[in-house]
């Protein structure tokens, strides 16, 4: 091989090093769920102190299938408000569709119930966060939804 060859196999070769570990980099992180949720909880965000949601309990809520879940933390407070956030992360990529459309169409039962209940909770829900990275769904219900999605933003990166 000439000088030129050499030269030109070696860029080459120093480029495909490059991209492979670019796109390894580019893989999502995982997110530390706990200490999002603390933030949440702690923000000032919500009306009230949320309690805890056990997985059973949240699978029905959001219409999630049992298996679909590899982690989560979520909470929600009392009948009084519509205050309530999941940060899930997902089992499978299969998965993703399903709760979405969960969470979804549990905003629009919350929308329907509290309309007549407690029509001053709506608004809550027409302004709710809804964020998708990677493996995990972030949902939010809060007073303020734009602090909200500023601190979710600093975990998903």
């Amino acid at each position: 091989m000439n000088k030129l060859s050499k030269l030109i196999y070696l860029t080459s070769l120093m480029s495909l090093c490059a991209l492979s570990v670019a796109s390894c980099s580019a893989k999502q992180a995982d997110i530390d769920i706990s200490l999002l949720s603390s933030e949440l909880n702690e923000s000032g965000i919500f009306s009230e102190t949320l309690s805890d949601i056990s997985q059973p309990i949240m699978e029905k809520r959001y219409g999630i299938e049992e298996g679909q879940i590899a982690e989560f933390k979520a909470g929600a407070g009392t009948k009084a408000v519509v205050d309530e956030y999941a940060i899930i992360k997902l089992s499978s990529p299969d998965a993703k569709e399903n709760v979405e459309n969960g969470i979804k169409s549990h905003i629009e039962s919350q929308k329907n119930s509290y309309s007549s209940y407690k029509p001053d909770e709506v608004p809550k829900l027409d302004d709710y966060v809804l964020v998708s990275s990677g493996d995990y769904e972030i949902f939010v219900v809060s007073e303020n939804s734009t602090k909200a999605k500023e601190i979710i933003d600093k975990y998903i990166k």
